[in-house]
């Protein structure tokens, strides 16, 4: 399991965002937290409850947070029913919000594409009621991915969800407890592990194929979690990870992103038509008024 959170700051579009869950969404995996909505599929009000906590909480400073996506994914497991699998995931997102976002705005809703079931959440950057912003440290948030985790592995043994978060933790301890000099303790530990370059095929074949992300600006922060940077030089785009690099040619990932790169320009052209239709509106509305 995959566990993002991202952010997004001065061109949020709430409207879209919820149209956004609304679209992709299956099997009506819907959970509410501090909206007070009547019907809790009425995508008009739930915009409106963002847009109004935004307008009167929330600063608008440059690189300012204005909203929160948090993304759980989960790789589709052929044994178990994917009625089920979704009904997991729903319970595990209803468990997050219940636990870590209980004062703050949230809607999620659940996608399901050909590989994964991804489970998004929308939550206010602030406190309900108030100014105070919800920080979270880069520590606290690995708390979080591996509290998550072992919810699931617990809950949910089914699943044999493979250690992800919890994983890095302990090699962080073991690191620590072992001196660099210890050869053949980190002989022994990597013939147990796969190779970066292994690892850094999978998360980035995930990453590109992850219908959730559609800005270059969600990419790097889900990319920084991993502690990956592309670089591109030309036409050339080379991975960097953990002291190795690779380029996307070789890993075989050069379509993956080009489709990527594609979906994130769709999106674009959409805000770009959104924006200009919302400036429309306004200067309408606003040549109405002084007639």
């Amino acid at each position: 399991m995959i566990i993002k959170l991202l952010t997004q700051g001065q061109r949020t579009n709430f409207t879209f965002m919820v149209q956004y869950l609304f679209d992709h969404d299956q099997g009506g995996h819907y959970l509410s937290r501090n909206l007070n909505l009547v019907d809790h599929m009425d995508q008009a009000a739930i915009a409106k409850r963002f847009i109004e906590n935004d307008r009167k909480y929330v600063p608008k400073r440059k690189n300012g947070v204005r909203l929160r996506h948090n993304i759980f994914s989960l790789k589709r497991v052929e044994k178990i029913p994917l009625q089920r699998q979704c009904e997991i995931l729903t319970e595990a997102a209803q468990y997050f919000t219940d636990t870590y976002w209980r004062d703050v705005l949230s809607y999620g809703a659940l996608h399901v594409n050909s590989g994964h079931i991804h489970y998004h959440i929308l939550s206010s950057p602030n406190f309900v009621g108030s100014k105070q912003k919800v920080r979270i440290t880069p520590q606290q948030l690995q708390v979080i991915k591996c509290q998550m985790e072992r919810f699931v592995q617990k809950k949910f043994p089914e699943l044999e969800l493979p250690t992800r978060y919890n994983q890095q933790e302990q090699e962080q301890e073991q690191a620590q407890t072992h001196s660099i000099g210890d050869k053949e303790y980190f002989l022994k530990d990597r013939t147990k592990a796969p190779s970066k370059k292994d690892i850094l095929k999978e998360v980035l074949t995930e990453v590109f194929a992850d219908s959730s992300l559609v800005t270059f600006e969600e990419l790097e922060q889900v990319l920084n979690e991993h502690q990956i940077q592309l670089v591109q030089r030309g036409n050339t785009i080379t991975a960097h990870f953990d002291g190795i690099r690779a380029r996307l040619r070789t890993l075989q990932l050069q379509e993956d992103y080009n489709r990527m790169h594609q979906r994130f320009n769709t999106y674009e052209e959409r805000m770009r038509q959104l924006d200009s239709i919302t400036q429309n509106q306004s200067l309408t509305h606003s040549q109405r008024r002084h007639t």
